[in-house]
């Protein structure tokens, strides 16, 4: 049959040979830890905490969610907590930015008593703006996943403490590899779950600095989302003439997909391959039919 790996979000049902992410709650173990820690370290004022995300029910981001508790209250045991990870706020519709400005700066105004808000995604940046924005910034906080150039900025101006940034250069640049040597070498992946370490960003001891991350990332006037892949590394010399690849994200508009899909593109196009995308707009049942399709068509 045709070879099939994911990364990101895993789809068991894909009969993908592996799945190239995190381990999600223990990506948001280590930012709780992480976070608590420098809370400590600087004697910051955090009783209470909020959780929220742009997707609620999904299971990454309550494992995230999840985690994040468990190693936040691992160092401060006596933390009060807004809401569990089975009730995350939902910060956005669209995944954007701004919509988590408008949405959480309300709830902060609303609920003077949280001192932190933890976010899931690449809301992390809207909750950091909001509290700059309303003048409270070394009064609450927030920590969450995702790099951007505001982000660091953010970080550096102290309203955001810790962010994981996922790695997607990495999961795509693994799992593309792994495609190439089962196709050209016969080889299988030594692992199914070849799970990506989080990078942990904070200007804490242990962690990657934020002048370490605009140097390794090219953060400049221009936003870079994400280092792009090693495309001669990725192809190895093979010549992919005549190979059709099938390539489905989550959706459009994205700026994370965004990056993946110009990285995939770059590496399709230095190993001379073909690739058929389907925008699979958040929806579990259209990303299987994109996909029955691309089986059909072969």
């Amino acid at each position: 049959g045709l070879p099939v790996f994911t990364y990101n979000v895993d789809i068991p049902d894909s009969k993908r040979f592996a799945q190239y992410a995190l381990n999600e709650l223990a990506a948001g173990t280590l930012v709780g830890q992480t976070t608590a820690n420098i809370v400590v370290a600087n004697g910051l004022d955090v009783k209470k905490i909020a959780l929220g995300t742009g997707d609620p029910a999904g299971q990454w981001a309550q494992d995230r969610m999840e985690g994040f508790r468990a190693g936040f209250t691992e160092v401060l045991p006596d933390t009060v907590w807004h809401n569990d990870h089975l009730s995350g706020i939902q910060t956005a519709v669209n995944w954007t930015v701004q919509e988590t400005v408008d949405s959480v700066g309300p709830f902060m105004a609303a609920n003077p008593d949280v001192d932190l808000f933890f976010h899931t995604d690449q809301g992390v940046e809207g909750v950091g703006i909001a509290i700059r924005d309303q003048g409270r910034t070394g009064e609450v906080f927030t920590s969450g996943f995702n790099t951007s150039a505001q982000i660091l900025e953010l970080i550096d101006g102290g309203e955001i403490l810790v962010t994981a940034d996922q790695g997607f250069d990495n999961q795509s640049e693994l799992a593309t590899t792994a495609c190439f040597d089962l196709l050209f070498e016969g080889e299988m992946p030594a692992d199914e779950y070849p799970a990506m370490d989080p990078i942990i960003i904070a200007n804490a001891p242990g962690a990657r600095s934020t002048d370490e991350i605009r140097a390794v990332m090219g953060f400049g006037d221009v936003i870079d989302e994400t280092a792009m892949a090693d495309a001669d590394d990725v192809c190895q010399g093979q010549d992919g003439s005549g190979l059709k690849v099938a390539y489905g994200d989550l959706a459009t508009g994205i700026p994370f997909v965004t990056q993946v899909w110009e990285n995939i593109q770059e590496v399709a196009d230095a190993c001379n391959l073909e690739i058929v995308y389907a925008d699979n707009n958040l929806d579990g049942e259209t990303a299987l039919e994109n996909a029955r399709t691309f089986t059909l068509q072969g």
